[in-house]
């Protein structure tokens, strides 16, 4: 599977990690920790055609302004494998940039993501998936429900995320200009 993401500054991803910590030692939720980095995540799907996908992205990035993004609340995604998140708030800037990225590569995709697609697209952090049980998502509200953990996030990049089975990797980055 690829993601095309992006990954934040050193501060928004230094609080999404006392998050995950957190989590980790209150509600035993510590698979979140088998990503790379914390990361907003654009579009995934199977694969991309991968030279294409290169000169697609550095073209965007050469064309896109940083933006400053925040989160607010939590969130679940309920299911059979529920993942709890930070919502990120949806801006008029973000939406624009989330549906150009999605039209410049979706024919390149194979097997895209529709969750991803800009109908379906949540904008988040995910905080916690894969451990995640109903009795830890009560943890997790007990621990991080009073707490404020809005996150100002600095979007500047776009990354390319591999994952083959468990692992995960970080591949090309490219930066806004």
């Amino acid at each position: 599977m690829i993601t095309i993401a992006s990954l934040f500054d050193i501060e928004s991803d230094s609080k999404t990690r006392e998050i995950w910590d957190i989590l980790e030692y209150y509600c035993n939720l510590f698979e979140i920790k088998t990503l790379p980095n914390p990361h907003l995540s654009w579009q995934s799907a199977k694969t991309y055609a991968i030279q294409s996908l290169d000169d697609r992205l550095k073209d965007f990035t050469n064309s896109i302004n940083p933006i400053l993004l925040r989160t607010s609340g939590l969130g679940i995604f309920t299911g059979k494998s529920p993942i709890l998140y930070l919502p990120i708030v949806k801006t008029n800037e973000l939406i624009k940039i989330h549906k150009n990225l999605w039209e410049r590569l979706r024919d390149l995709s194979v097997i895209p993501n529709q969750f991803y697609s800009p109908d379906n697209w949540i904008p988040h952090i995910t905080i916690a998936y894969g451990d995640v049980t109903v009795e830890k998502i009560s943890c997790a509200i007990r621990q991080l429900g009073d707490l404020n953990y809005e996150i100002s996030i600095l979007i500047d990049n776009i990354t390319v995320l591999h994952r083959d089975d468990d692992v995960a990797r970080i591949g090309n980055f490219y930066y806004f200009y």
